[in-house]
């Protein structure tokens, strides 16, 4: 409300100079509430006659004090939504929208002054992994922890934004030359590298960085696009560590989206096909089933390896359509084997078992799918073995659990791929419906060789949880008699490698079943 102050009440820098010019001051003020937090507002009214205000100069005053007032609240509010429109609400940083606003301001700057701006891209590695394991609001906490702590490892005038869930950008206006800005990363790492304090225990989190330098009429875009094809190289090369981005990466990334485009068309135009790699029982050396491994010859490229384009379809989503492809196409492949009669079905049970990729775990009706194709080609579930890879299980074992517990519930057995080379814990292999443990070849490597019992330390380790939680363990890659006599040793039940053969056609396998071979 408005209300009249006396010249009494002027400060003694303004009084004297209204006196000297026989003026009389009266102050009215306009409060703004204070749950607001906003600044008074105010008009100040002088007068030559020294009198009081006059009831409608008074309501005038209160009038104008409002109508600042309002406009007061209004500019707030919309600074306060602007600022939640540019600004990440957990950890108050720069957004995607501002970060590009400023990279492209450092970057006009850098081109007047024939300076450079320095990128560094960092993501989290694994940070689902920790949401799945302290919650939700645990790692909601770290997040802001880590935003603090990249703001005490940064100088004043860099920017440092989250562009993504568990992604940080930082922004190097002046780093003078690539050494500058790698020891910024350096420092970002430092500052990660201290144990976090959740509420059940301590935690590391490790990042993967990307860096980038800006070049000549480079845009904004451009510049982050570059750090985050090195941070990409960083998580591909291991993770935990720093990549300097150059020219070949963006050749590279056009080369994946060619590859990515052409695999979409690949079932169509019939340039997939499976080989079989057998599973052998170790103890009586006889074939037991076989390994579903899709291959791809493409009409320009040739053989494309599978370590190379699986991650491409893993990226693009074309995973989900080449994964049911290959059951689908094995169930049918394989039928003789589970038909009596016909002179190719073996004497006992025959498992198949095929890939299934972490993308299909969240795709619809996934489990009808697979039961469907059962139903088609008359194959029992338990004769079905699907494989995961154990990163895929971790990386969001709440999603892994849920879908391997109801594909589990047809009767279709799981396999923990690769055992050995993620970061799964008893606990995590407990909380899973899993079957069988493959047990990754980098282990099998060197069994039976001097020197080398550190190899059998883990893969009998490995075999005695297996045991112990009763489930069936397979080794891959078993090239040697020494290595066979090393793990029939350590009682491992399965095993498949090139010692008994590599990944043959189908006529192949179905011969070496049907004449019943059996390797000593």
């Amino acid at each position: 409300m408005a209300r009249h102050v006396d010249d009494a009440s002027m400060s003694g820098v303004m009084r004297p100079a209204l006196e000297a010019a026989g003026m009389q001051t009266v102050w009215w003020a306009q409060v703004v509430p204070a749950d607001s937090e906003r600044a008074v507002a105010a008009i100040v009214s002088f007068h030559r006659e020294r009198r009081g205000p006059s009831p409608h100069a008074l309501r005038a005053a209160e009038i104008g004090c409002t109508l600042v007032a309002i406009a007061l609240e209004r500019h707030a509010a919309v600074a306060e939504l602007a600022h939640r429109e540019l600004h990440d609400g957990l950890t108050g940083l720069p957004n995607r929208t501002l970060l590009l606003d400023r990279l492209q301001t450092a970057l006009d700057r850098a081109q007047r002054t024939q300076a450079e701006v320095g990128v560094v891209y960092v993501d989290l590695d694994r940070f689902k992994l920790v949401n799945d394991t302290y919650g939700l609001a645990a790692g909601d906490g770290i997040l802001a922890a880590v935003a603090d702590r990249l703001r005490r490892a940064t100088r004043p005038d860099d920017t440092i934004a989250r562009v993504g869930a568990d992604e940080f950008v930082v922004v190097c206006a002046r780093p003078g030359q690539a050494s500058t800005v790698v020891a910024l990363a350096d420092r970002l790492r430092d500052a990660l590298a201290v144990p976090f304090s959740p509420d059940r225990g301590e935690l590391v989190v490790t990042a993967s960085l990307g860096l980038a330098l800006s070049a000549p009429g480079i845009d904004a875009a451009t510049l982050l696009r570059q750090a985050d094809a090195a941070m990409l190289r960083a998580k591909q090369r291991g993770r935990d560590r720093v990549e300097m981005y150059d020219p070949a990466m963006q050749a590279s990334a056009r080369d994946r989206l060619s590859l990515a485009a052409d695999l979409r068309r690949a079932i169509d135009r019939r340039q997939l096909r499976l080989v079989y790699q057998p599973i052998v029982d170790l103890a009586s050396g006889r074939v037991v089933g076989a390994e579903a491994l899709c291959r791809w010859h493409h009409p320009v490229r040739g053989s494309v390896p599978p370590e190379e384009f699986i991650p491409v379809a893993e990226e693009s989503g074309a995973i989900r359509s080449i994964g049911m492809w290959v059951l689908d196409t094995a169930l049918d492949d394989l039928s003789p084997l589970i038909r009596p009669g016909d002179g190719s079905a073996p004497d006992g049970q025959f498992e198949v078992a095929v890939n299934l990729s972490p993308r299909q775990l969240d795709e619809p009706g996934l489990v009808g799918k697979v039961s469907d194709l059962l139903d088609t080609h008359g194959w029992e579930p338990e004769d079905l073995c699907l494989e995961l890879t154990e990163t895929a299980l971790t990386d969001d074992l709440d999603l892994a659990s849920r879908a391997l517990l109801a594909l589990r519930a047809t009767g279709v057995r799981i396999a923990v791929d690769d055992f050995g080379t993620g970061y799964s814990s008893l606990t995590h292999l407990q909380r899973l419906p899993i079957d069988v443990i493959k047990i990754d070849r980098s282990f099998v490597s060197g069994l039976g060789e001097e020197g080398r019992g550190d190899r059998a330390t883990i893969v009998s380790a490995v075999v005695g949880i297996a045991t112990a939680m009763g489930l069936e363990s397979v080794a891959e890659g078993i090239e040697t008699d020494a290595q066979l006599a090393a793990l029939r040793d350590l009682a491992c039940s399965r095993g498949q490698g090139y010692l008994f053969a590599e990944p043959v056609p189908l006529e192949i396998l179905l011969r070496l079943v049907r004449d019943q071979v059996t390797f000593p």
